[in-house]
């Protein structure tokens, strides 16, 4: 869960991503991550309390052939949680799923 994360609160931003932020280039996963992150922060504590957030390697798992999924809710019950964010990028488009 991104709020709740240190690991994830110091997403690091190179140049080569903040050059993806130009119009007609394509984003990538740090940004997408990012961006939701920044959302979400900027929340307050007991809406951000409500959601919980994976990051865009998730949804590549639960898909993947060899699992693994399971890891990524280690530690949250995520049927407590009002809303739950799946980054998903399938051919080359980025949807959110809430």
């Amino acid at each position: 869960n991104f709020p709740d994360d240190s690991a994830a609160e110091s997403i690091c931003l190179t140049s080569a991503e903040t050059d993806r932020l130009r119009p007609g280039i394509f984003l990538n996963d740090t940004l997408i991550d990012f961006d939701i992150l920044r959302t979400v922060l900027r929340l307050d504590e007991a809406a951000r309390s409500r959601i919980h957030t994976f990051n865009c390697f998730f949804y590549k798992r639960l898909i993947s052939k060899k699992g693994g999924a399971e890891r990524f809710t280690r530690g949250v019950d995520v049927f407590t949680k009002d809303l739950l964010f799946v980054p998903i990028n399938e051919a080359l488009h980025w949807y959110l799923g809430v």
